[in-house]
């Protein structure tokens, strides 16, 4: 072979495999270790948006704070040397007086001006004795609270007994027994309606009673509830005492012998009654009225052992009422402490924690940060 074509098949040569598999090797060690620096970076411009999201709301609800109560001509609650969970104040401008300070839902918010209320209505209701679900007659309006009123015998009633088509969450208020049966209050609040609406149990043999209320504070509806047993004609769940005008009062009752007829309490309206067989006797009833010291009672035409139950509702406000914080943030521990002194303006501490969690909900980017702060009336 001469020379020039030696030269010429030397320049066609490629890479060898030794040096393909090298290229690789280094290539791919490049590459991982620039994206391990890529994931870094990110990660920490993730953890930087979240610190500085959590001290933004943080430090803008405490200058919201602190501007009120400097400008305020007194100190409603809590009283002085006392702690609450909420601020009342009197402001300069009637028509935001009181102006109150709270937590709800994990959302901290300020209302201003008097407290209305919307007036709770009864929609509509229905039982089922037995095993069949209970489906209401007519749609369920988004936002309305549901109420049901169970009797099973002879068997535990589950704190998840309840549920519907929709997927709400039904919580239990209390149960009661007597001898071997059992009454029950759930609850389902501001609701997924629509049409059929389908409440059903765990349990077989038992009596469902389910009804439908507008007007009902949304997010924290449940307000007093207690429950009694006895032997006699007149059933009485026991007193409790409301605080807020407009409340729904829910009474259900249960009655030991076939055949009872019910007459509802004072004031009261009997909305289900079952009187047989032997699993389905019960009865509920409603009323809503000013704040007062009430029962649910029940009087049967037959003397027999009976329990009774009692659970209250608050309407929902309709006075001003103002986000502080977005729903990305959770707010917990809010704290008011009252410093004021005699022959002062009045002083207070406040307090509260705020916590983010990434959307990834990865908790390594999770930060909670409790802001502390103390205010004077000028």
């Amino acid at each position: 072979m001469t020379p020039g074509l030696l030269r010429s098949s030397q320049r066609r040569r490629g890479f060898t495999l030794v040096e393909l598999l090298l290229y690789v090797a280094v290539s791919s060690i490049i590459l991982f270790v620039l994206s391990g620096f890529l994931l870094i970076m990110l990660q920490a411009r993730v953890k930087n948006q979240t610190i500085a999201e959590v001290e933004q709301q943080g430090t803008m609800v405490m200058r919201q704070i602190a501007q009120t109560v400097q400008n305020a001509t007194g100190i409603v609650s809590p009283s002085a040397g006392a702690v609450a969970s909420s601020l009342t104040l009197d402001v300069t401008d009637s028509l935001k007086t009181p102006t109150i300070f709270s937590s709800s839902g994990g959302v901290l918010q300020v209302t201003e001006g008097p407290i209305s209320y919307q007036t709770i209505s009864f929609v509509q209701s229905d039982f089922n004795a037995v095993s069949s679900p209970v489906v209401l007659p007519s749609s369920v309006t988004d936002g309305n609270l549901i109420v049901v009123g169970i009797m099973v015998n002879n068997q535990n009633i589950s704190a998840n007994e309840i549920t519907d088509n929709y997927g709400n969450t039904y919580t239990e208020v209390i149960e009661e027994i007597n001898g071997l049966n059992h009454i029950a209050i759930f609850y389902a609040k501001n609701v997924v309606g629509g049409p059929n609406f389908t409440v059903s149990s765990i349990i077989n043999n038992r009596t469902l009673t389910v009804h439908e209320y507008s007007g009902v504070d949304p997010t924290d509806p449940l307000d007093q509830f207690t429950s009694g047993i006895g032997n006699s004609r007149n059933l009485n769940s026991g007193n409790i005492t409301t605080a807020i005008d407009g409340e729904l009062y829910f009474g259900v009752g249960f009655g030991g012998r076939n055949g009872n007829s019910w007459t509802a309490g004072t004031n009261y309206t009997i909305r289900e009654q079952v009187t047989t067989p032997l699993n389905s006797r019960i009865a509920t009833e409603d009323k809503f009225g000013p704040a007062q010291t009430t029962a649910a009672t029940f009087s049967t035409s037959q003397s027999n052992p009976w329990a009774a139950a009692i659970a209250t509702f608050k309407p929902a406000a309709i006075s001003p009422v103002y986000m502080l914080t977005n729903n990305r943030v959770t707010v917990s521990g809010l704290s008011f402490r009252n410093m004021s002194r005699p022959g002062t303006p009045g002083t207070i501490r406040t307090q509260f924690t705020i916590t983010l969690k990434n959307p990834e909900n990865r908790q390594e980017f999770n930060f909670s940060k409790t802001f502390y702060g103390s205010m004077s009336i000028r």
